[in-house]
């Protein structure tokens, strides 16, 4: 877990550190999108190569567990895997440019907004 989200995490706001985990995804800036970019290309890689696959097909499922207990919903779990899910799509959007950064970031905080 990075260091922004265990800053976030201990202020207790289970939103804000569930944002910052959906956020935290996104490629926001040159860093977190040269590390999205080398993500996704090993993803695509996995697809064809199953050594690659036995390592990063768990990768999605990682952080949901962690952050189950803040989230308000019958099916806490249910609602991580999908932020996380919608994430990764934005980041692939983002990445091609069918979606800016910004818009990305505003489309996890209008569904953390339905699910807060």
């Amino acid at each position: 877990m990075s260091a922004e989200l265990e800053a976030v995490r201990a202020s207790g706001d289970p939103r804000a550190v569930v944002r910052a985990a959906d956020v935290g995804m996104l490629p926001v800036d040159d860093v977190s999108r040269q590390t999205s970019a080398v993500y996704y290309a090993y993803m695509l890689y996995a697809i064809t190569d199953a050594e690659i696959r036995a390592v990063v097909s768990g990768i999605p499922r990682q952080l949901a567990p962690q952050l189950e207990h803040l989230v308000p919903a019958p099916d806490p779990l249910v609602e991580l895997e999908s932020l996380s899910a919608m994430a990764s799509g934005l980041t692939v959007g983002v990445l091609v440019g069918s979606y800016t950064p910004e818009e990305a970031v505003a489309f996890v905080d209008h569904r953390l907004g339905r699910l807060f």
